[in-house]
């Protein structure tokens, strides 16, 4: 018979400003684990984990959720020259400095001004920043019209808060002396 047991790390990463830094989750929890409970054999961080698939727990507690919020957009530069709508493509990029590796989504549904029928239009794009240092949409796909050599750019530094919150489970080896 081997045990399963719960357990709540909490990891806090603060990064410098300038600095570009990767936080690993998975890496952070493992050293965690290996230093302080050695006897653990197999643990989980997500629902798919069997604790929770099983339905061992019987309180009200849940495996790790993340959450990104207030997603922030500070210093915006409008870097623009000549202006068609009709000559123009889009393309966003993110650029994520400090990311997150995590087995969490940690996604933003962000409202951008993309060229729709040679206006500008209010669309929505959903993108997910774990595990990503850069991040590229093209609205018009495969569209192959040749762009305008004008440039319309636009920048700024984005930021957000990662929160994740839940407990994590592992299984841990049987001492010997049942």
């Amino acid at each position: 018979m081997h045990r399963l047991a719960g357990g709540l790390v909490l990891i806090m990463v603060f990064a410098s400003k300038g600095t570009s830094t990767e936080v690993d989750l998975d890496t952070q929890l493992e050293y965690y684990v290996r230093t302080k409970i050695p006897e653990v054999y197999s643990w989980g961080l997500t629902k798919h984990y069997s604790y929770w698939t099983l339905k061992m727990n019987s309180s009200k507690e849940h495996s790790i959720e993340s959450r990104l919020e207030g997603w922030k957009c500070e210093g915006g530069k409008n870097s623009s020259s000549h202006f068609e709508p009709s000559l123009c493509r889009d393309q966003f990029i993110w650029n994520v400095s400090r990311s997150i590796r995590s087995p969490f989504p940690l996604s933003v549904n962000l409202s951008v001004a993309v060229i729709h029928n040679d206006t500008l239009e209010e669309a929505f794009v959903l993108i997910d920043l774990t595990n990503r240092t850069s991040i590229i949409w093209e609205p018009q796909g495969n569209n192959l019209t040749s762009p305008t050599k004008e440039i319309l750019q636009e920048s700024c530094n984005f930021s957000a808060t990662a929160t994740f919150q839940g407990r994590f489970a592992y299984k841990i080896r049987p001492r010997g002396d049942h």
